[in-house]
């Protein structure tokens, strides 16, 4: 969740509702002036994994010469939702920097408005191919963020932050599909990558329920939860990987990871035993297949508990949120606190109502494939 200060998080609690977004458009890395800031409307849809996690479309009324100033491919928009605080101060909010993937013109109804269509920076690393097969050689994650940087551009990224990893890669070629590359070299290390809200490239482990509480979504005066549904299933979930080299100058035999913790549900004691054979290219040492396997298996051994909850709008939250939920009583069933993952979510700019979608594990597979 983006970091905002206590007293912000005081007013979201108490009038969620308030705010406006405003903008500000960028092109070649300096600001367009002399554009109007406010946005009439809008939304954004957040998912999770590594990619774009970020889309949506504005509306903002015409001037004259605003249709030149927003071309497609060239110009960056950064959104920012302006909290209004219940004594009246206010606090920005970023909600993202986005290139502007179209625009289009609907007349009629007084000026007209100008509609764009958006997506964050990430979108540059999918349309972006290799120009020549790329070969490379050592840390993965470094490698990614290389790739990443590349397609977007220095001048677009603030900053970065890497999670460090002893692994290290050679042989594998990759060409056509950057997106793709970056895909699998985080991927064999249980890593994802994406820009957040600040232009910052972001490459960390793939959040598991062991973060830290960042919302509680519960009933009340002071609560933010209007209606929701609950779920679990055994479906797709594996609790034993059995980890087979690949390829030439591979230093290990093949062996199994169990999910033996007590306090899953799913654990190869307690459960039947659901087996997966799993490979990757990148794995050439034991340590480094354990290592990939282990975050793979914990994302796939947890029991798929999800909720689709609607709750009052909060533009702090971010996929990748644990938050606590407490489903009301209902039906003579108690009240139900859970502990889940924010996966998707969209954010109307009138500060409409939110649905959630969460789940107590991440994303489940079909056949070795980890759908994200």
């Amino acid at each position: 969740m983006w970091v905002v200060s206590p007293e912000t998080k005081v007013a979201l609690s108490s009038s969620l509702r308030r705010g406006r977004v405003v903008f500000s458009a960028w092109r070649g890395g300096v600001r367009v002036k002399d554009i109007p800031q406010d946005v009439q409307s809008g939304s954004l849809s957040f998912t999770g994994g590594t990619g774009v996690r970020a889309q949506g479309e504005m509306a903002v009324a015409l001037q004259r010469g605003l249709w030149d100033e927003f071309v497609p491919g060239v110009t960056v928009v950064r959104l920012t939702w302006v909290v209004r605080r219940v004594d009246g101060s206010t606090e920005n909010i970023p909600l993202g920097t986005f290139d502007v993937v179209s625009r289009a013109i609907s007349y009629g109804g007084g000026s007209g408005t100008l509609n764009l269509r958006l997506r964050d920076l990430f979108g540059r690393v999918i349309d972006r191919g290799f120009d020549h097969p790329s070969s490379p050689r050592g840390n993965p994650v470094k490698i990614a963020a290389a790739y990443i940087r590349e397609a977007i551009g220095d001048s677009n990224l603030v900053a970065q932050h890497l999670t460090r990893t002893d692994v290290t890669v050679w042989g594998q070629v990759y060409e056509g599909s950057r997106a793709d590359a970056v895909k699998k070299l985080l991927d064999a290390v249980g890593m994802e990558a994406f820009i957040r809200r600040d232009a910052r490239l972001i490459i960390r482990p793939v959040p598991l329920l062991a973060g830290t509480t960042a919302e509680s979504i519960r009933q009340g005066r002071n609560g933010s939860f209007v209606a929701g549904e609950r779920e679990q299933s055994r479906e797709d979930v594996v609790n034993r990987l059995v980890v087979r080299p690949e390829g030439a100058r591979v230093w290990f035999q093949p062996f199994v990871v169990d999910n033996t913790n007590p306090r899953s549900l799913t654990n190869v004691t307690a459960s039947p035993v659901v087996s997966r054979t799993v490979t990757n290219p990148v794995w050439r040492s034991r340590s480094a297949a354990e290592l990939g396997a282990r975050a793979l298996l914990n994302r796939l051994s947890a029991l798929q508990a999800t909720t689709t909850i609607t709750a009052l709008s909060n533009p702090t939250r971010d996929p990748g949120d644990v938050v606590s939920v407490s489903l009301p009583a209902q039906g003579g069933e108690l009240e139900v606190p859970e502990r889940h993952l924010i996966e998707s979510f969209a954010l109307s700019f009138d500060g409409a109502d939110q649905t959630l979608q969460t789940s107590s594990g991440r994303p489940t597979a079909t056949g070795d494939e980890v759908v994200s």
